[in-house]
Parts: C-alpha cells; structure tokens; sequence
C-alpha cells in the first residue's frame, strides 16, 4: 500500500503539470487578458455590444485614451494631441505589413517618406507581402491618381488575404486579424446600437468624435497620412479606421469619425495612412508556411 507521503510526491507534480497545462492553453487559444505583438502588449477586450473580442487600443498604440477631443481641459486640437497622442498608434497604408512605413511622429509628420518608389520592386522572386518592407520601410507618396504601392495585385485579393491571417505573420497578433467592414461597423456606427450608454459600458452608436470615445474601443482622433506628401492631416480632429476590404480603383472603404458626424459609406486611396484596430479570429489558428506567392492557400477568417 502506498503511504499518504508517497502519495502527496507522486500526484502533486501531475497536479502542477496539468494546471501549467491549462494556463498554456488559455494563452495559446486566445483566453489570456493580454498579448504581445511585435514588441507591444495590448489587453484582449469584450464588446458589450456583439460580444466580440478586440485589442483594447490601436496597433503600435501604448496606452488606452482617456479624454475625448471634446474635453474642457482643451482649448485646441493641438492640446488633444500633445496629451493624447500615447493612444494613436501607427498609420497603416492598406495591405502593407508592419515593416516601418506606419511610424509617425505627432509632433513633426515630415519623416519617414519615400517619394522616389518603384512599385514593381514590392514583389520580389513572388515573394513580396510577406516581406514587403525590406525594399522600402518607408511611407509611400504619390499622386492621387497613381496606381497603387504594388503592380502584383490590382484585385486586392492578396492583400485581403493577408490582412486575413490570424497566425502571427501578419500586421495582428495571433489569434487576430484585421476586421471586415460589417465587423467594425456593428461595434460602432450601425443604428441598431444605442445612442446612449445606460450602463456606462461602453455600449454606444458612435455618431462623432465624443461619442467615439465613450465607445468601449475608445477610438481617438488620430487624423491621417496622406498620399501626395505624407501629411498629417487633421490630427485631434477626425479618426480613420482601416478596414479589411478592398473596393476598385486602388480605393479601400473605412470608418470616418469627426467632430459631427460619422460614416461607412466612405472610400479612400490604398496610400492613405489610417490606424487599424484588430478582432479576435474565430476559426482555428493555423500557422501558414511562408511560400512563393502562386503556391500559398489562406483559410484563416
């Protein structure tokens, strides 16, 4: 018979092993309350409105916000901004990677251009977009009616699918990907969602720039990058959430939040740098090896 000291040495290790076991599933599958990507940690938030998981802040973003652009404490835009801007994050160009072009200064928009790109160069050997960044890490210009950042994917398609993986390689962290239109739209300007948080929870229709930060995303107003010089344009002013699907003609649709109003119904050009915000994937997560451009399958929603 084996004594109860025996007993207590041989199960107490199995009992710590399995509760290791069970804490490396939560991480791994998604049930931790925060995460780490690419050097930044976020917190994994619960939409009390559709009950879907997001990050709490936007990619490359270090803090949550807390005043809205509307507060008394600011006389001007420029005051939102200086106190804010911890809670903006990166500016993305639509389907690029975090490969360095996201990275702006709030305080000084004229560094980290590229004005000289050969788009030809994005795809290299069929292997571009995966890499993408390593011929250029810089923010791309050029003229409104200029064709695109690649000449490998006038459909969209392989930049969607690459917004699309949840397994760590793309611009999310693992177990997120970028959100489809219907997906951010539910969380903030549908018309079924309430106009009043009654619970104080979060669960609001955001119609503008206060309303965005009583949201539980606390959306700031970031402003925009734009195409022709990289500009920070109405930074404190207007937000522009990126969304993962492609239109025609090089133009992307969006979240457009002001002072006044909001809207869906709105597209802009792929060069334009806007914040993203990432959504919790459903399906299982699946590591995708990296093969040349014609030989990969993405299956990750």
């Amino acid at each position: 018979m084996i004594s109860n000291s025996l007993e207590r040495k041989i199960y107490k290790p199995s009992l710590l092993v399995s509760f290791l076991s069970i804490i490396l599933l939560f991480s791994v599958y998604g049930y931790s309350s925060s995460i780490s990507h690419n050097g930044f940690s976020y917190k994994i938030i619960t939409s009390p409105i559709t009950g879907k998981k997001w990050l709490d802040r936007n990619l490359g973003a270090t803090a949550v916000c807390t005043k809205s652009p509307t507060d008394s404490s600011y006389t001007n835009a420029n005051d939102y901004v200086t106190d804010q801007e911890d809670c903006f994050g990166d500016l993305y160009q639509w389907g690029r990677l975090t490969d360095g072009h996201e990275k702006v200064d709030y305080q000084d928009d004229s560094q980290n251009l590229e004005t000289s790109f050969d788009p030809q160069n994005t795809i290299v050997n069929g292997k571009a977009l995966v890499t993408v960044g390593s011929e250029s890490d810089k923010f791309i210009t050029g003229p409104y009616n200029s064709s695109d950042w690649t000449d490998k994917d006038d459909s969209g398609r392989i930049r969607t699918a690459q917004w699309s993986r949840n397994d760590g390689q793309s611009i999310c962290p693992y177990g997120f990907r970028v959100p489809r239109m219907w997906e951010l739209t539910a969380e903030t300007v549908a018309n079924s969602i309430q106009n009043t948080d009654v619970n104080g929870n979060g669960n609001i229709e955001v119609v503008d720039n206060n309303t965005a930060f009583l949201n539980f995303l606390k959306i700031p107003a970031t402003g925009y990058r734009d195409i022709m010089n990289g500009d920070l344009i109405s930074s404190g002013e207007v937000a522009m959430l990126m969304i993962n699907t492609y239109h025609s003609n090089h133009s992307v649709p969006y979240i457009y939040i002001s002072d006044s109003s909001s809207s869906t119904s709105i597209y802009g050009h792929v060069l334009r740098g806007k914040t993203v915000r990432c959504i919790k994937s459903t399906s299982k997560f699946k590591r995708i090896p990296r093969k040349p451009l014609d030989q990969r399958v993405y299956s990750n929603n």
